[in-house]
């Protein structure tokens, strides 16, 4: 009989029990992101994939496990679920997973789905449409400064200075350029 530990037994020297359910990680600590590195199987992998595939089998190809506790140092297999690669951003608190769940603009407006499933804010689009416009009219007049436009309100001919007309060349235009 060998005197070498099994991988369980070297994998359960390294586990603390905690009262909330979870077992932490003690072992060896990677470089990305924090989670546990345990050597299994002829390679080195992370702690929580080699207890999901100590106590429950191997994961299903084409998945990942997400820490159903969000405890990254965690590796109890009942808090590691195998889900999609959007599903566990999804879960998340990243960018991608914040920007999903968002339900209005950054004034409070409902985002509404656009046909090419893009989500927009209409009340905020509409509004900067309309300043648009009114600064393209303003630039369209090309007539002169602002007066007296009301606050927030519409660029009007009315509200725009008229400077006097251009003079005219006082020299003839060659009859090759009428």
């Amino acid at each position: 009989m060998s005197d070498k530990p099994s991988a369980l037994e070297r994998f359960m020297d390294k586990v603390e029990m905690q009262p909330n359910g979870c077992w932490l990680w003690r072992g060896a600590i990677g470089r990305s992101g924090g989670y546990g590195m345990f050597w299994l199987n002829g390679r080195m992998g992370t702690a929580y994939r080699a207890a999901r595939e100590l106590f429950r089998g191997p994961v299903p190809p084409g998945l990942d496990l997400d820490h159903l506790c969000r405890v990254r140092a965690c590796v109890h297999p009942d808090h590691i679920e195998p889900v999609t690669h959007r599903e566990n951003l999804m879960r998340g608190e990243g960018a991608c997973a914040r920007h999903a769940r968002q339900t209005t603009c950054i004034r409070g407006h409902e985002l509404q789905q656009r046909g090419n499933g893009q989500r927009m804010c209409r009340t905020c689009a509409n509004e900067a449409s309309r300043r648009h416009l009114e600064r393209k009219a303003a630039r369209d007049l090309n007539v002169g400064d602002i007066q007296s436009a009301p606050a927030g309100g519409a660029v009007t001919k009315e509200a725009v200075a008229v400077p006097p007309a251009r003079a005219v060349a006082s020299h003839p235009v060659p009859d090759t350029l009428r």
